[in-house]
């Protein structure tokens, strides 16, 4: 027979994280004052480290959900046609009116002042954009 929840792992995860913390907090005050009770304080420093390889393995699973979650939007923001990143600075026809210029002679710095470019994105123009 399986268990079926109506919660999913991702619900329960930050409860982990909570209940972990109480303990981390009640087993500090344990150790805190059980300085005579040998067995009392080994008991609790194993509760308290597995309540934080607990924590730590709920924190990382979290990580992963989000990650997760994140790279199915990323596909599925593609699949609409959705454009990532920064968009170019100049249209088709000013990379080449820049191309043009360039092929002229136009130094790279004079380049910069009119298309209000860096050294580095005129060159990325001239190398990565189609020859006029």
């Amino acid at each position: 027979m399986k268990y079926h929840s109506n919660h999913s792992i991702e619900d329960i995860a930050p409860n982990l994280r909570i209940i972990s913390n109480r303990n981390y907090i009640i087993l500090n005050h344990v150790l805190d004052n059980c300085s005579g009770l040998q067995t009392a304080r080994f008991w609790a420093q194993q509760v308290l480290d597995q309540s934080i390889n607990t924590a730590d393995a709920t924190g990382q699973f979290e990580t992963e959900i989000r990650a997760e979650r994140q790279m199915e939007g990323i596909q599925k923001a593609k699949q609409r046609g959705v454009a990532f990143g920064r968009q170019k600075k100049l249209s088709d026809q000013e990379i080449k009116q820049l191309k043009e210029k360039r092929g002229q002679g136009v130094l790279i710095k004079d380049l910069m002042k009119e298309y209000g470019l860096s050294k580095a994105s005129v060159y990325r123009y001239l190398e990565n954009s189609v020859q006029p």
